[in-house]
């Protein structure tokens, strides 16, 4: 290994509890399928057998980590790891002088100012345009240029090379980039177009510093063609009517959310973001909440979420009449905390559902609190599984509601699994004092659990000290619990040898 290599995983094993072993099999396990951006012959993890120019990526993404996520965030979102590292070099371009490369245009020495009011009076050292398409067609998408809006109309920025665009400003009209890979900057910017998107992306590298994309007819921000997007600072993508929500991300693209103030999904008329074949991460203080006909987060097609805490801020999704995350065809999530030893993710009083997996789905909690949802906790069905990270606090207390429909806090549906090690399936956050309404866990339909360690408390009123019985769990007589509990006759669990 590498001397960098080194230097992450030894900064990760100083603030992070995922052992070394799981780090590794998770900082590699995507860059077999990375695509074709890599210099070959770069020895990164040099000890295992990928493909060289997976490690290209790793090696770029560990760059990233290191300067900008300070080493713990790689554990959190390594899973999507890959996806970051193309935007490695653009990030930094913030902290640098901007400079054409490749523009037929030079650019003006001193300030270049967009003045879409026409109010401002010719100064020296200052050199204003009258709007983006101005700036565009006499110096290209290029440098950094400061906007005094509000500023109406649709504008396209196309090969965007190190171009940053400061506000603050409003901009009435939906910006589309496309062709960015030397990436576009926006910082201090509100966003909002009436008849579609705010803002689309194609292939590009963009950051949102500090923006506000809400109110479009449209989504907020659409992503697509293998593009990375990161958002920093703070940020508000609210209120959004398009037919995904807040964020709509395919195609193969990464949205990276690393805050160092909250960032905001709320009110959006579908989710607050909506992922197929593509990569969601956070690194924490980010909330997704009273979105209206979508679950808060919506997966497909193979998608994959890292929703993770380093900043010792949580991330909290909740609210959402129709569920609170989403997670089907294949795809993943992950709730984890870094650094701490307290849930700092909250899945609560969401309708429907806390977390629900299908078609051969995962979900991964490792330092979440799901809670007071008004179906299950977690739902996991038709072929997937649930995994309680060994040695991590995991809460799944109070879901279901008392006079409708009583649910568990987890079940385990039609040929899935749950292996739950340590945390806790009860408490008394549910009506009327009680616990899950329902039995802590439910187990039906050629299905299986794994049990060591796990405080089951109340659940439904009934008590489960000494034996467990089927207020602590219960089973249809196909499914399988395996446990260093006592369940007792009434839990109807198939009793078999501990899955390994």
């Amino acid at each position: 290994m590498t001397s960098l290599g080194s230097a992450v995983l030894a900064r990760l094993s100083f603030c992070c509890a995922w052992p070394r072993r799981a780090l590794m099999k998770l900082i590699t396990r995507n860059s077999e399928a990375l695509g074709s951006h890599i210099v070959p012959n770069t020895t990164f993890f040099a000890e295992n057998t990928m493909l060289g120019r997976g490690r290209r990526f790793m090696y770029r993404h560990a760059r990233f980590a290191l300067a900008v996520g300070g080493g713990c965030m790689l554990g959190g979102i390594s899973k999507v790891a890959a996806r970051l590292a193309k935007f490695v070099g653009a990030i930094s371009v913030l902290t640098l002088a901007s400079a054409a490369f490749g523009q037929s245009a030079t650019l003006p020495e001193g300030r270049s100012v967009i003045d879409c009011t026409g109010t401002m009076a010719p100064t020296p050292g200052v050199n204003l345009f009258s709007g983006f398409n101005d700036y565009l067609q006499k110096i290209g998408p290029t440098g950094t240029v400061y906007v005094n809006g509000p500023c109406p109309g649709n504008f396209q920025i196309w090969g965007g090379d190190n171009f940053t665009i400061i506000g603050p400003a409003e901009i009435d009209g939906n910006i589309s980039i496309g062709h960015s890979e030397s990436a576009v900057f926006f910082k201090n910017l509100t966003i909002t177009q009436s008849t579609g998107d705010g803002v689309d992306i194609s292939g590009s590298k963009v950051s949102f510093d500090s923006c506000n994309v809400s109110n479009n007819a449209g989504n907020g921000v659409s992503i697509n063609n293998a593009s990375h997007v990161v958002v920093v600072g703070n940020g508000k993508f609210n209120s959004n009517r398009g037919n995904a929500g807040g964020f709509r991300v395919g195609g193969h693209s990464f949205l990276n959310i690393v805050p160092s103030g909250p960032v905001e999904i709320r009110g959006n008329s579908q989710s607050g973001i909506w992922a197929s074949q593509a990569d969601i991460a956070t690194s924490g203080n980010t909330t997704i909440s009273d979105n209206v006909n979508g679950p808060g987060i919506y997966l497909l097609g193979g998608a994959r979420a890292q929703f993770g805490d380093t900043v010792d801020a949580p991330n909290v999704i909740e609210n959402n009449p129709n569920g609170g995350i989403s997670v089907l065809e294949n795809s993943e999530m992950s709730l984890w905390v870094c650094c701490s030893q307290n849930a700092q993710n909250f899945v609560r009083k969401n309708g429907k559902f806390g977390i629900s997996a299908g078609f051969h789905s995962q979900v991964t909690l490792s330092g979440a609190e799901i809670s007071q949802n008004s179906g299950p906790g977690v739902d996991v069905y038709a072929g997937s599984q649930l995994d309680f990270f060994p040695a991590t606090q995991n809460r799944i207390v109070g879901n279901g509601a008392l006079l409708s429909s009583p649910s568990p806090g987890v079940r385990v549906n039609g040929n899935s699994q749950a292996w739950l090690h340590g945390g806790e399936i009860s408490n008394s956050l549910g009506s009327l004092g009680l616990g899950n309404q329902a039995p802590g866990i439910q187990v039906v339909i050629n299905s299986s659990v794994d049990l060591a360690g796990v405080n089951l408390g109340i659940n439904a009123g009934g008590s489960t000290t000494g034996a467990v019985n089927s207020n602590g769990i219960t089973c249809d007589f196909t499914s399988v619990a395996v446990s260093d509990l006592v369940l007792n006759w009434s839990t109807g669990c198939i009793l078999g040898g501990r899955l390994h």
